[in-house]
């Protein structure tokens, strides 16, 4: 069974809007969340729709048990980030 502690989301929330320099009413605006529903996010609520989840990751361009269970840091931010720009450049050629 898990517990609380095993959840990283609000560290890895705090992390990539720090690293990507985002405000809060940005990611909820390109998120499309609640402002108040993501500071309780950033406070350590565990999301309960599934939706919001999708939407985060998505944003930042990560998996949902990235962002839900593995501590998320600078080096896996640039390699999602080099990895999204490879598939690009291929869907180019």
């Amino acid at each position: 069974m898990m517990n609380r502690d095993d959840v990283k989301f609000a560290k890895n929330l705090k992390r990539l809007t720090k690293e990507k320099g985002l405000k809060i009413t940005t990611l909820a605006s390109k998120a499309r969340i609640n402002i108040s529903t993501l500071h309780n996010y950033f406070n350590g609520v565990i999301p309960s729709h599934i939706i919001s989840i999708k939407r985060i990751a998505d944003y930042f361009d990560i998996t949902i048990d990235q962002l839900l269970f593995e501590m998320i840091d600078k080096e896996k931010i640039e390699e999602s980030e080099e990895l999204t720009f490879e598939i690009s450049i291929k869907k180019l050629k």
